[in-house]
């Protein structure tokens, strides 16, 4: 280790003995609904973050079953927003699978999951912004939050998560997730560059960011999907004609007076688990993982918080599009991977490609090109761009939806295996 390395790392080990932070987190070694010990080292807690630390963030995080001390750090947002991570932690990326056919003391049943990622990486599942699943506030005007102030918070959680756990401060760390956090990756990421540069403790390692199915521009995604529903045969070719002729192919505002339009937009609509929640409000669960605050039923999706554009009592959604943050990333030393499930009409691919193709990157290696699963399936088609020290994959999974690691969990890990192994998907 160079001894500038070391004198760094000796100087943050006192600066954290030193400090006032505390951080409420518990080791949980078993959990209703399986048997016997977890075969992994999971912690659940929380962090505040914003003025006063009002907003307590609640995480889960499982070390990496391979080598915790040298596998990337990410951490994972769900979608929504207001979507608890418990659906990624039980149906998509998770080290648990919660089984309805087969339960214990009146609580699904709990098995293993042999695509976890938790396999390649330790990962921070976080519950944000505040109401969103187990986070809380006490203070009611702290409830309100938006796209902006959602990614300033997490950016602030991620740093004092590693501060509170400095043996992580090396990891390669990559921010990471679905739907609708496909706004605030790309803002959280450049931030904690920015916040690096600035020479907010601890420095961190960041390396770059993923995001399945992302809502990025949400005028362009949105309005993507008729070209897609007409491309998948699920509208006849007059109703494609008629809606584009119609609404002049603005789906998202369009004119609510425009009848013509409004009645052709519902029929392109019509061709568009609870167990989580069940669990997650069974009061031996909240004890087992230390639940505090929340008094009202958890929900995997705060709906509360409304949907993508306006503001609601609880949410502002005041960023339309997250390009030019993707634009700003291609400036930095920093890897991206995009991937999105083909049967996805919430957020079909065909949007996302082309705000990738506006990022106006460089081709390099492969074209629309087939990669293969480790049977020499297709598991989809890839292009790889460039710029300068700037990389991004875009990748699409064959027969996934929305939240694609669901339904295609072989694919998708087999995917970022190689992709966290700096590996050609």
């Amino acid at each position: 280790m160079k001894l500038e390395t070391m004198y760094v790392k000796i100087v943050f080990i006192i600066l954290l003995a030193s400090s006032t932070l505390v951080a409420s987190h518990t080791t949980v070694k078993n959990l209703p609904g399986n048997l016997g010990p977890l075969p992994f080292k999971l912690e659940t807690g929380y962090i505040g973050v914003g003025e006063d630390e009002d907003v307590q963030l609640f995480y889960f995080f499982v070390e990496s079953e391979g080598s915790p001390s040298e596998d990337p750090i990410i951490i994972w947002l769900a979608g929504g927003p207001g979507c608890s991570n418990l659906h990624a932690f039980f149906f998509e990326i998770g080290p648990l699978k919660l089984q309805n056919r087969d339960y214990i003391d009146g609580l699904p049943y709990l098995e293993l999951d042999p695509n976890s990622w938790t396999k390649l990486a330790n990962i921070i599942y976080l519950d944000a912004p505040t109401l969103t699943g187990y986070s809380y506030t006490t203070n009611p005007e702290a409830a309100h939050s938006s796209d902006t102030l959602s990614a300033t918070q997490t950016a602030e959680f991620i740093r004092k998560f590693i501060w509170d756990h400095p043996k992580f401060v090396d990891n390669p760390m990559y921010v990471t997730g679905v739907s609708y956090s496909g706004i605030v990756i790309p803002m959280i990421t450049e931030e904690l560059y920015r916040g690096n540069e600035e020479g907010l403790q601890p420095i961190l390692n960041v390396k770059g960011y993923m995001v399945g199915n992302p809502l990025t521009d949400k005028s362009g995604d949105v309005n993507s999907r008729l070209e897609y529903v007409y491309h998948m045969a699920l509208i006849p070719k007059e109703l494609f004609e008629s809606s584009a002729k119609h609404c002049n192919g603005e789906y998202v505002e369009a004119d609510p007076n425009n009848l013509r339009c409004m009645s052709c937009i519902d029929e392109v609509n019509k061709a568009e688990h609870e167990s989580a929640v069940y669990w997650a409000n069974d009061k031996n669960v909240m004890k087992a993982l230390n639940v505090k605050g929340r008094v009202n039923e958890t929900r995997l999706c705060n709906v509360d918080l409304g949907y993508y554009v306006g503001s609601t009592s609880l949410y502002d959604f005041n960023v339309l599009s997250s390009v030019f943050y993707h634009k700003m990333l291609t400036k930095r030393n920093c890897r991206a991977l995009i991937f999105s499930g083909d049967h996805d009409m919430t957020v079909p691919h065909v949007g996302t490609r082309n705000w990738i193709s506006s990022l106006n990157l460089t081709i390099t290696d492969s074209n629309w090109e087939p990669w293969y699963t480790n049977d020499d399936q297709v598991g989809g088609f890839k292009t790889t761009y460039a710029r300068d020290n700037y990389s991004l994959v875009f990748a699409t999974v064959k027969g996934g939806s929305h939240t694609t690691p669901e339904n295609r969990p072989l694919e998708c890990f087999e995917m970022v295996q190689r992709w966290f192994s700096h590996k050609p998907i």
